[in-house]
C-alpha cells in the first residue's frame, strides 16, 4: 500500500504488509520519538563492556547517496553497514530490497558506555598524575633541605 503526493515510486509513504513503513521523503517529527525501553519489558540484561574498543572499530564517514532520487539528498554522516554489523550485528538489517539498514538509536547506549569508560580511563591517570606530583613535591622539598 503507498501513500504519494506527486505518483512516483519510492516517494511519499508506503506500507508492506508486514507493518513496516517507508518514507521516502524527509520525516519532520513534531512531537517526540519513543522506543519502549522500561525494564519491566527487557530481559538477558547485561552492561555493555569494552564500549571503547567497539567504537574504535567503527568508522564514521561523510557520504552521499548515489541515487539522491530515491534516498536523501545532498552530504550525510553515518556509518557503513558492513563494518558496523562485525562490531554490532544487531544494529543492522537487511531490508526488502536486500540492501542492509541501521539502527542508529542503538548507537546511543555505545556511545554512553565508551564515555563512562574513558572517563573511568581518565580518573585513573588523574590520579597517578597526583600520585607522581606528590612524590616529586617530596623529592624537591627533601632537595630544598
Amino acid at each position: 500500500y503507498a501513500i504519494s503526493n506527486d505518483g512516483q515510486n519510492n516517494k511519499g509513504l508506503s506500507f508492506e504488509t508486514s507493518g513496516n513503513a517507508t518514507f521516502g521523503q524527509d520525516v519532520t517529527i513534531k512531537g517526540n520519538f519513543y522506543t519502549p525501553s522500561d525494564e519491566r519489558l527487557k530481559t538477558k540484561i547485561e552492561t555493555l563492556t569494552k564500549a571503547l574498543q567497539s567504537i574504535d572499530r567503527m568508522r564514521g564517514v561523510r557520504f552521499e547517496y548515489k541515487d539522491q532520487t530515491k534516498y536523501a539528498k545532498g552530504p550525510k554522516i553515518g556509518v557503513i553497514a558492513q563494518e558496523l554489523q562485525k562490531v554490532f550485528p544487531e544494529m543492522v538489517t537487511k531490508g526488502a530490497d536486500g540492501f542492509l539498514k541501521v539502527d542508529y538509536t542503538q548507537l546511543t547506549a555505545v556511545l554512553i558506555q565508551a564515555v563512562k569508560e574513558q572517563q573511568e580511563q581518565i580518573n585513573e591517570l588523574k590520579n597517578r598524575l597526583d600520585r607522581q606530583q606528590e612524590q616529586i613535591n617530596a623529592i624537591l622539598k627533601k632537595l630544598d633541605k
